[in-house]
């Protein structure tokens, strides 16, 4: 680990608000026109975590997503993202489900992990925490074997108010132990925030129902579907060919668009709210990359890393993609000052 970290100097911060029904859990306390410093330094297989600490009036909660910034001089970085449980001194301990992520380098926007969109590797959503149950969330570097890529690969950010959480705020070294990034010399909080359903926003029914015992009531509530994007099937294709796909999710307009890797699907097709038909084009490059849809009222939903196109030398193309959508331009920045904090080496 070779840590140093890029401050950024922030004005007129705009809160980003956490999804609709759910509270946002943060261990940092950033605000507007705060500093903030972009960790770098994590190597291969090196992590940040963060724990969790609800309130006992929130219980039982569900994690719903997770709000991160982060930033690097590459656009983009592939992770290994954990939902975990914690011991008693609040540090990562198990792996509860796992999954591969991939989120882009930006000053100026959160990436958002949904973990109802994300292919699991192992355990499943939902994931539920009863009264004390405190948990973390862990992001680790994956490098796709270039030894190279961590270096400019975007890493984490944190708060600089000052006062941070020592338990709360982790780190996985390349020795293999889950140390508080407080002994590495980083005085912050990971801005990283665990956005949860909790029991009155699960159980809270709206439903006016207008008689009683019968079966012809009135009821008055209204559905409406969020835009989502849950799957795209097939998820690759040989470089230099093209294949028709079908897009799963939900609140699709019947005139909405849908993009592969900036590029238009061809010959598409809404067939309902939920169902997307269209064709990726042959002049898509090899790699990983994002899938859009866009209805005609400006809303938008990606999946970042959704598809995959690989060359005639590829052997592995078993690895998952999962949704990383950045959430608003919602963090505006005077300038830009670089500071090198120490390096050390474990």
């Amino acid at each position: 680990m070779n840590l140093l970290y890029v401050l950024l100097v922030g004005t007129g911060l705009a809160q980003t608000s956490p999804p609709s029904g759910t509270l946002a859990l943060q261990n940092d306390g950033h605000q507007s026109g705060d500093m903030v410093g972009f960790q770098s330094g994590f190597y291969d297989n090196e992590c940040w975590a963060s724990t969790y600490v609800p309130d006992p009036s929130y219980y039982p909660i569900e994690l719903h997503s997770v709000d991160m910034l982060v930033y690097g001089s590459s656009p983009s970085g592939f992770y290994t993202f954990k939902v975990m449980t914690v011991d008693s001194n609040n540090k990562p301990l198990a792996v509860i489900a796992d999954t591969y992520i991939s989120m882009q380098s930006s000053t100026t926007s959160l990436s958002r992990i949904e973990m109802a969109t994300s292919k699991w590797l192992n355990g499943l959503p939902p994931f539920e925490f009863t009264k004390g149950e405190n948990f973390a969330v862990a992001v680790c570097i994956d490098d796709l074997n270039d030894p190279l890529a961590e270096s400019s690969y975007p890493q984490i950010s944190r708060d600089t108010d000052g006062n941070n959480y020592h338990d709360r705020n982790w780190i996985y070294d390349t020795n293999g132990n889950w140390v508080q990034s407080f002994n590495y010399l980083v005085l912050g909080d990971w801005l990283m925030r665990a956005n949860v359903l909790t029991a009155a926003a699960v159980d809270t029914d709206t439903d006016t129902d207008t008689d009683s015992d019968t079966d012809t009531d009135t009821d008055t509530d209204s559905d409406v579907d969020v835009l989502l994007l849950n799957q795209v099937i097939p998820d690759s294709m040989p470089v230099g060919e093209a294949v028709d796909v079908v897009l799963i999710g939900s609140g699709f307009d019947v005139d909405a668009e849908a993009t592969v890797g900036g590029l238009n699907l061809t010959g598409i097709d809404v067939l309902n709210d939920e169902t997307i038909n269209g064709r990726v084009p042959s002049s898509l490059p090899v790699g990983f990359h994002d899938v859009e849809v866009i209805n005609p009222d400006g809303d938008s939903v990606y999946y970042t890393a959704a598809f995959e196109v690989f060359g005639e030398d590829a052997e592995d193309k078993s690895r998952g993609c999962v949704s990383s959508g950045a959430v608003g331009s919602t963090w505006a920045w005077l300038g830009v000052v670089l500071v090198v904090a120490g390096r050390r080496r474990t």
